[in-house]
């Protein structure tokens, strides 16, 4: 848990209520420990969302989650999100959603909270130097399954609103959290939660806060926007059969030949897509915005070297942090 992230945390909204920084400050050095500890038991928790063996770890994952925040003061629920169909036809229970709310004052902004605790797949043979689910300090670095995607994230709000709790202190905004089990596999069934409590658990928020993404910048920042995904569907049809390369190959038109000139439509080599519409539908970056890029501490040869790549899209540090 660093420091820098859990302070930032602590003093991103305005506080409406005059205290010492250096207070709370002193009060997350002294806490540092007990914050590790409380990764580390996370981390432990084997909840592979993949796996439909570990299911049992998964829900006490949630579980976990949500007496942490009973034991805060908030108020929590578990939300059933129904069932899931294996392939195999059998169905599993979902991991509950946990839900929970700090504070409910019409006169403040309310501040939803999102993030989830199921992990991907980690075996030793798979290339982890340390037991995956065992949290290791190595050079001053928290190695372990999910510490960093998603359950440290997670546990560095809910440290910020203990901290305000342990002074004594009125959160300057309501804070809601909402934390689930599936979102390595695709948040299977949150999407109807969500639709059904669109007018009551988030019908105050005024914003979301996501702590699942990666700082590319050498200093800590805010990121603003995610990319979205957009699936398209395309159906080449061809001959009733498998035909045979070297009897029919060169007299039939080959369905893997016309979409292949079809994908190659879809963008230019410059990374323009050119699907119409696309364009339209994306808010254009802004003069001020743009100036604000410039002084990002992105440095990309070092990002070359560190995916393996020799060459980028673009040869600028604006546009690749910014498409």
């Amino acid at each position: 848990m660093n420091r820098l992230v859990l302070s930032s945390i602590l003093v991103i909204v305005p506080v409406l209520h005059a205290f010492q920084y250096a207070e709370l400050a002193k009060y997350v050095d002294s806490h540092q420990e007990e914050y590790v500890e409380a990764l580390r038991d996370w981390v432990a928790i084997e909840s592979d969302s993949s796996n439909a063996l570990k299911r049992l770890d998964l829900h006490h994952m949630m579980e976990t989650v949500a007496q942490t925040l009973r034991t805060m003061g908030g108020n929590v629920q578990l939300v059933d999100i129904g069932e899931q169909e294996l392939p195999d036809g059998q169905t599993l229970a979902l991991p509950k959603v946990v839900t929970a709310q700090f504070g409910n004052d019409l006169n403040k902004s309310t501040v939803c909270v999102y993030g989830h605790v199921d992990v991907q797949p980690a075996k030793r043979e798979d290339g982890w130097k340390t037991p995956p689910y065992n949290l290791t300090e190595i050079d001053g670095n928290l190695y372990g399954r999910g510490a960093s995607d998603n359950k440290a994230p997670v546990l560095a709000w809910i440290h910020a609103v203990q901290a305000y709790k342990a002074f004594s202190l009125e959160l300057p905004v309501n804070v809601k959290f909402i934390i689930e089990g599936m979102e390595e596999t695709g948040s299977n069934g949150l999407d109807a939660m969500i639709l059904a409590q669109r007018d009551s658990f988030f019908s105050d928020v005024d914003y979301i806060l996501i702590s699942d993404c990666g700082w590319l910048s050498r200093r800590p920042a805010l990121t603003y926007g995610t990319r979205g995904n957009c699936y398209f569907f395309a159906e080449v049809e061809g001959p009733k059969q498998d035909l045979h390369s070297g009897v029919d190959g060169g007299t039939v038109i080959e369905p893997m030949t016309d979409l292949i000139g079809i994908l190659d439509m879809l963008i230019s080599p410059n990374g323009k897509i050119l699907i119409p519409g696309i364009r339209e539908a994306v808010a254009p970056l802004s003069d001020e915005e743009w100036k604000m890029y410039q002084d990002i501490e992105f440095d990309m040869e070092n990002y070359k070297n560190k995916i393996g790549v020799s060459q980028l899209m673009y040869n600028n540090k604006v546009t690749p942090v910014t498409r």
